[in-house]
C-alpha cells in the first residue's frame, strides 16, 4: 500500500491490516465513523475506487492533515483508492494492542469469493444462525458465518 505524498523510510514495512467489507459492517460491528461516509451499493466496480481509512492510517501517514479526499495505491489491485471516511480506530488483533493502521475496501470493488458473515441480531443469535444460512447458501458459493 502506497499512501499519497507518504516517502517512506529504508526497510519500513507498509504492511497495513485489510478488511474487503459491505455497506453498513462499520455500524454493525459498532465502529464509528469520525469522518465521511460508509460504502454504499453505488461503491461498485464501474465507480470511482474509495476506501475507509482508520485515525491511526491518517495519524501515520498524514499527520495534521485532512485524510479525507487523499489517495492511497492497493497492492491488492494496484489501483488509486480515494478516502471517502475515516473510522475510529479498533482493537483487531488483542485488548491491549496500540491502535495500528487498517484499511476498510468496498467487497463490491474488490471482490472475494470467500467471506466471513457477520450479522447482529435481537434475540438469540443462534436461533437467527439456522435461518440466516438458507438465502447464503444459494448465493455465495464459500462461507463461513461466526457469531
Amino acid at each position: 500500500m502506497k499512501p499519497e505524498g507518504y516517502v517512506a523510510q529504508a526497510n519500513e514495512s507498509m504492511e497495513t491490516q485489510v478488511a474487503i467489507v459491505t455497506p453498513n459492517y462499520l455500524p454493525t460491528m459498532q465502529i464509528p465513523m469520525v469522518k465521511g461516509r460508509d460504502f454504499t451499493l453505488q461503491d461498485t466496480k464501474s465507480s470511482q475506487r474509495v476506501v475507509i481509512v482508520s485515525e491511526a492510517f491518517v495519524n501515520r501517514y498524514w499527520p495534521n492533515q485532512e485524510g479525507l479526499g487523499k489517495q492511497l495505491n492497493s497492492d491488492l489491485t494496484h489501483e488509486w483508492f480515494t478516502v471517502v471516511g475515516v473510522a475510529r480506530d479498533t482493537k483487531v488483533n488483542s485488548l491491549n494492542e496500540k491502535p495500528t493502521p487498517f484499511l476498510y475496501l468496498p467487497l463490491y470493488q474488490v471482490y472475494q469469493a470467500t467471506m466471513i458473515i457477520n450479522a447482529r441480531v435481537a434475540g438469540d443469535p443462534l436461533a437467527f444462525g439456522n435461518t440466516s444460512t438458507k438465502p447464503s447458501m444459494n448465493s455465495i458459493p464459500t462461507w463461513q458465518c461466526s457469531m
